[in-house]
């Protein structure tokens, strides 16, 4: 903790606080998590562009797109000494809501400064309802309606999964905001409020306050346990430019921790929301359903070409049939209502590819059920064979016990002057169906011989 950014004075009545927070950061240094990007060519290659694309509306593509570095100090210094005060929504412009030091100096901000310092809004922009948006839920309805719109089941933000939502893409849309304003360095399939929340404005199109939001998660992103992972990094490194602070003598003293990489298929793989089909990767749904829309483009695409083969006037391409007669094409509607006579057309490749991928997996999940009834009967097996060789040991022990009260009572009559000669004799009676005990003559019952025990029984 040589750097200068990190020279808190233990005198001065802002910077002490911050200190004992260093050193607690000081000791989590190395968990400083990476955060990623969005990557549109991965949304490309998935066919989702034309879904995705109006979702993520500005400032949203702006915040997804930070690909910064992080460096050490410049976190520590900010996390150990940021603070966030709520103003009210009407006085984002006037009051200042953030305190922090970063680059040796204290500074204060209001939350419509951090927003153009961050890049997320235009000055413009600050006067418009973009802005001056919702930082949370109305009401507990609202949350309760919209979860039940795109996922299974009753919400509940402490048992909620993303693996409840119904679409693929609003689960890539999910982790997009755990890797961004709402990383964190474990539970990413969880959907706590503030996830939903987020889900709620990208998906019916409502505007949010994306900096209020954004300076709300930081004064958490730092977490206070030992094991917390310290997130938002790259938001830290956005804002010290914006002050001037990546100068190249600043960046050569600075600890390089990680880049921002992009999002990439090996994370959406490991989610299982994506399937390679013929025609490349596709988002895969719960129910095992592909989907892959087809762009609004070619659709219009192949209307224009049905218009220029019809030609001016519902007619020909030329406007005349053949030998100069007007030639007229039946209209279009016509073809939409034909029913065919020869049976339904056949399937497509896609279609047929479904259809075998839909038989493998049935095949897999039967070999896989057959599996685990084999492993059952091995472990029926096993725990009858242990058993087995429990009540041979319990026999055995029997025996020996038995054996030694003979012999302790063949001692005492020899005492005695008794005649015993005829040990106990045992038989299991496994063929009877169990293992139970008969014992003729000895002890429990009595050693066979005369004596005047066996008298007093008669």
């Amino acid at each position: 903790m040589d750097h200068p950014f990190l020279r808190f004075d233990p005198n001065d009545e802002r910077d002490a606080p911050c200190i004992p927070v260093l050193h607690s950061l000081w000791g989590r240094r190395r968990q400083i998590e990476p955060m990623k990007c969005l990557s549109w060519d991965l949304v490309v290659g998935l066919n989702q562009q034309t879904r995705l694309q109006p979702l993520i509306t500005e400032p949203w593509s702006r915040l997804f797109y930070y690909n910064r570095p992080q460096y050490r100090e410049l976190l520590l210094e900010f996390f150990a000494s940021y603070s966030f005060s709520f103003p009210s929504q009407n006085v984002y412009r006037k009051r200042f809501g953030l305190t922090f030091r970063l680059g040796g100096r204290w500074r204060r901000l209001s939350v419509a400064q951090f927003a153009t310092r961050m890049g997320l809004y235009t000055e413009g922009e600050l006067d418009s309802e973009i802005f001056d948006g919702l930082h949370d839920f109305e009401d507990e309805i609202e949350k309760a309606t919209f979860w039940a719109e795109v996922a299974e089941g009753v919400y509940d933000p402490r048992r909620a999964k993303a693996t409840k939502l119904r679409d693929p893409l609003h689960r890539f849309i999910h982790r997009i905001l755990v890797s961004t304003i709402m990383q964190r360095g474990d539970s990413l399939g969880n959907v706590p409020t503030r996830d939903l929340f987020y889900l709620y404005c990208l998906i019916r199109g409502i505007h949010c306050n994306i900096a209020h939001c954004l300076a709300y998660f930081l004064t958490t992103s730092s977490g206070k346990l030992a094991s917390s992972h310290i997130c938002g990094g790259a938001y830290i490194t956005q804002l010290a430019d914006s002050f001037g602070l990546l100068t190249e003598e600043n960046i050569a003293s600075f600890t390089h921790v990680c880049d921002t990489p992009p999002l990439d298929m090996r994370t959406l793989r490991y989610m299982q929301i994506v399937e390679q089909t013929p025609v490349g990767m596709r988002l895969r749904g719960r129910d095992g359903r592909i989907w892959d829309p087809v762009p609004e483009e070619q659709e219009d695409e192949e209307e224009e070409e049905h218009e220029e083969e019809r030609g001016p006037d519902g007619g020909g391409p030329h406007g005349m049939g053949p030998g100069g007669f007007d030639y007229v094409y039946p209209p279009h509607d016509e073809y939409l209502d034909f029913a065919p006579t020869h049976g339904p057309d056949p399937p497509s490749n896609l279609d047929l590819w479904h259809r075998f991928s839909g038989l493998q997996v049935s095949q897999e999940e039967l070999h896989a059920e057959q599996q685990r009834f084999n492993q059952r009967i091995d472990n029926f097996q096993t725990e009858q064979t242990r058993q087995y060789d429990l009540l041979h040991q319990i026999q055995d022990d029997q025996r020996r016990s038995f054996e030694w009260l003979f012999a302790s009572h063949q001692s005492a009559a020899a005492f005695h002057q008794f005649d015993v000669t005829e040990p106990p004799r045992f038989d299991y009676g496994y063929s009877s169906g169990g293992a139970q005990k008969r014992s003729r003559g000895g002890h429990d019952g009595e050693a066979s011989g005369s004596g005047p025990h066996d008298d007093e029984e008669d």
